[in-house]
């Protein structure tokens, strides 16, 4: 039976593309993945930016394909996309509004502050998302302001940002491959991927989330609940790739291969043995020596640590300068790193060493998640299963085809009231033509006894169903 109501959502990453196609349970108790396919997307998206629009709507539609051949029947009509390329950022901005004395914080008034600051937002970056705000009353933060009484409300906005050519070529990228109704939203994916992996908990202790992409790196600190900063880093995992190959003369394939078999955060002391790799011809066998290969990998490593630490330092000076120089007393939960880097070796153990902070993988979505699948062989990745998360938050259907009414043509109906419904629309004189003659209409349904079966119509081979249906 085909599907008409559903969430499509595609993640536009640097190395492949991620679709997922989910719906929401009947009861309401979590999801259903009804489809979930990648694309590959190297070179025509670079650091999460659509470098041709052409190309990218190619592989657009091959993914939308293969989502709609695991659904058989249906048709995707529009998409959420989730971007996170590298001028993705947060920035904070504030509104202040003195009450009279005694006054009370109400829904209106908070409306009347976020259309204030709808009139001050950036115009030289594109605002991709208004999140909700940190409101202080006098000078105090309070999680629910509304019906709280103060002289003095403090709202803090963080805005989403992003140069405005990320929107518009993913516009011009969906129009170019002809879904029949277009965009259904943008998602950030660095908030997409909070939502799906960290925990309320832990958003509210303090925590970091860094998620170490092939082309970009994104940094996202939470505490008492929100979002306190958002950066993203250009550089990625593809880089050591690229790191490597150059060092030791390979294709980026085996470049790649060899970081997946032999690659490590911390260098194998005890690892004496040289590492055997094809010729780019594959004529022969070549013998890369473990410490020089340790190097390349750890150099680039470093460099994008490094960075991400600037911008964790960044955030939490922001928001308490003392704690800045003590990451570990700011981030109780500690630093959560996913993505495709994430799974070198004793990464979590390097960047521990380095930042002085509890690092763990992240291994599951968090607990109160429930997400069924459609197929055993379906195994969505973080990030689309945030996406999904968001674009039920932001319910719009995604099916191409229409939704069946709510109620259809009742197939048992009440014989009684059918049969009432019916007798109403003879004529007065309970006469009606047929092929030209006068009939006597029954009416039986009316006059009945009480609990009595009505009387059988005088036709032969025909049931009380097959008369109450008949055309008149």
């Amino acid at each position: 039976m085909p599907y008409t109501e559903f969430i499509a959502a595609i993640q536009l990453g640097s190395s492949i593309l991620t679709g997922i196609v989910g719906r929401r349970e009947q009861t309401g108790d979590g999801f259903t993945v009804l489809s979930y396919e990648t694309e590959d997307s190297e070179g025509c998206i670079r650091r999460g930016c659509i470098r041709n629009v052409n190309e990218t709507s190619e592989r657009l539609k091959s993914l939308i394909r293969k989502l709609e051949n695991k659904i058989p029947g249906s048709r995707i009509g529009k998409v959420f996309i989730g971007i996170g390329g590298q001028s993705v950022r947060s920035e904070e901005i504030s509104i202040s509004h003195s009450l009279e004395s005694h006054g009370k914080v109400t829904d209106a008034l908070m409306d009347e502050l976020k259309n204030e600051i709808e009139h001050q937002l950036p115009t030289e970056e594109d605002v991709l998302d208004i999140l909700e705000p940190a409101c202080y009353l006098n000078g105090q933060l309070d999680p629910n302001p509304v019906g709280s009484v103060c002289s003095m409300i403090e709202a803090k906005y963080p805005l989403i940002l992003a140069r405005h050519t990320l929107r518009r070529d993913v516009l011009e990228t969906v129009k170019a491959a002809g879904l029949k109704n277009g965009l259904a939203g943008i998602i950030v994916t660095p908030l997409a991927l909070s939502d799906a992996v960290l925990s309320e908990n832990d958003k509210e202790l303090g925590c970091a989330l860094i998620d170490f992409g092939s082309g970009v790196t994104s940094v996202s600190v939470y505490k008492k609940g929100r979002l306190l900063g958002l950066r993203t880093i250009p550089l990625g995992a593809n880089l050591i790739t690229r790191d490597i190959a150059e060092r030791f003369g390979l294709s980026e394939v085996e470049a790649e291969k060899l970081k997946l078999e032999h690659g490590c955060a911390i260098a194998d002391e005890n690892k004496s043995s040289f590492i055997s790799v094809n010729t780019p011809d594959k004529s022969e066998l070549r013998s890369i020596d473990p410490k020089s290969f340790y190097e390349v990998i750890m150099a680039r490593q470093y460099e994008i640590i490094a960075n991400a630490e600037h911008c964790l330092r960044e955030i939490v000076r922001a928001e308490n300068r003392r704690e800045a120089d003590n990451l570990g007393t700011f981030l109780k939960s500690g630093i959560f790193i996913t993505g495709k880097a994430a799974s070198l070796p004793q990464l979590d153990k390097f960047i521990e060493d380095c930042l002085k902070v509890e690092v763990r993988k992240v291994s599951s979505y968090r607990r109160n998640i429930i997400l069924k699948r459609q197929s055993p062989n379906i195994a969505p990745d973080y990030v689309s299963i945030g996406l999904l998360l968001h674009g039920d938050k932001n319910y719009m259907n995604c099916s191409a085809m229409p939704a069946p009414p709510p109620s259809g043509r009742d197939l048992f109906p009440d014989i009684e009231k059918v049969a009432i419904e019916k007798q109403t629309t003879a004529t007065s004189d309970d006469n009606e033509t047929k092929d030209g003659k006068k009939v006597k209409v029954e009416k039986w349904g009316r006059n009945r006894k009480k609990n009595k079966e009505p009387k059988e119509p005088k036709e032969k081979g025909g049931s009380i169903m097959d008369w109450i249906f008949k055309d008149d």
